[in-house]
């Protein structure tokens, strides 16, 4: 099981594209979720904090500059502007990195509502990696 968000990028509703809760994928998100929170309220887990790590794919192969959601992204984020001095790659990355950053946001958040202590979780992001994916990564809490 794993957490999955919606991969069509709409300018107009550009917060489907990181709403852990889409009811596309919510109830199945929801269960994982609860799981991974469920872990959490367990003693034997106290001293182990969770590194959430979101990353966003290319959206297709080949050049991410020619991806269409990723243009998309790009103008919804207001990342083609010229006068931010970017270019496509820069803008592209950047945007991948945000909707990454947006939907690991989003997870750490859901996974507060279900329990989970923000202290006791990290969250990590990757744009333009080679899937897009929500790992879970437990870590050990170090004691000074």
């Amino acid at each position: 099981k794993r957490v999955e968000f919606v991969d069509t990028i709409n300018s107009s509703k550009l917060e489907d594209s990181y709403d852990v809760e889409h009811p596309t994928f919510a109830k199945a998100n929801k269960d994982v979720l609860a799981g991974i929170a469920d872990l959490f309220s367990d003693d034997q887990f106290s001293r182990v904090r969770l590194e959430v790590h979101c990353k966003t794919g290319t959206f297709g192969s080949g050049d991410p500059t020619r991806s269409r959601p990723l243009q998309t992204l790009t103008k919804a984020l207001g990342l083609d502007n010229r006068s931010l001095g970017l270019d496509k790659q820069a803008q592209v990355k950047t945007a991948a990195e945000e909707l990454a950053k947006r939907r690991a946001t989003s997870v750490r958040d859901s996974l507060m509502r279900a329990g989970v202590p923000e202290a006791r979780m990290q969250i990590k992001w990757t744009g333009l990696a080679q899937t897009s994916e929500v790992a879970f990564n437990p870590k050990p809490i170090v004691l000074d």
